[in-house]
């Protein structure tokens, strides 16, 4: 497998901005510049992979309380479509106090509920499915009246919420439980893109380094 420069370094590395690095030791140095890093990503995301991405950024940090942003089902959606970690940083530049993904509280549970369903609520809770998470940007996407929609559902099945998976169970095509969901919208940092010679072959495919691949 090809694993890619962290897209904030290939957004910033075609700007008049040095490349920073992406680890939490960087990002939590005080001169980090979040705004600029998230909104870069998140412009290189949508002008080079997915152009549908930007339309949750508003619907989501807008109404919300950026201190507990995974209260907010459209902002889960806009991690979804972006990662967690862009779409905090983004979000300090129109709040700037807004708290990196790490030191947010837990996903609401009723959010939660709301992406899966009421088993959500069984004896044993059901797991997000790939399909749960793909209703779940398409619903948002309807409520923040998109003009720009995914070309092709399977693509974002497998380019953008296949990688949440496969961090989460080590499987593109499996379920996620609330806790690993959960932890992914706290630690899994910026995403990379993919290349692997046979499934992944676009470089369009996200790809989040695992929690012992991180500083």
């Amino acid at each position: 497998m090809k694993v890619s420069a962290s897209l904030t370094a290939l957004a910033l590395s075609a700007s008049a901005y040095a490349a920073p690095s992406t680890t939490l030791t960087e990002r939590f140095n005080k001169d980090y510049d979040r705004c600029t890093t998230g909104r870069a990503s998140s412009d290189y995301l949508r002008e080079n992979y997915q152009p549908w991405i930007k339309q949750l950024f508003s619907p989501c940090v807008g109404p919300t309380d950026t201190h507990n942003i995974w209260s907010s089902r459209t902002c889960v959606a806009a991690a979804v479509a972006m990662g967690p970690a862009i779409i905090t940083d983004f979000a300090v530049c129109d709040k700037a106090d807004t708290l990196f993904e790490t030191d947010q509280p837990n996903l609401d549970y009723g959010v939660y509920a709301s992406i899966v369903g009421d088993c959500a609520y069984d004896a044993k809770a059901c797991p997000i499915t790939r399909q749960n998470l793909l209703d779940l940007v398409y619903s948002e996407l309807d409520k923040a009246g998109a003009s720009i929609w995914p070309a092709d559902a399977s693509e974002i099945l497998a380019d953008v919420i296949g990688p949440i998976m496969e961090w989460s169970s080590n499987s593109y095509t499996g379920t996620v439980a609330y806790t690993r969901f959960n932890k992914w919208l706290h630690v899994s940092g910026y995403p990379g893109t993919i290349t692997d010679g046979g499934e992944h072959t676009n470089g369009k495919t996200y790809f989040y380094d695992h929690e012992d691949d991180r500083d």
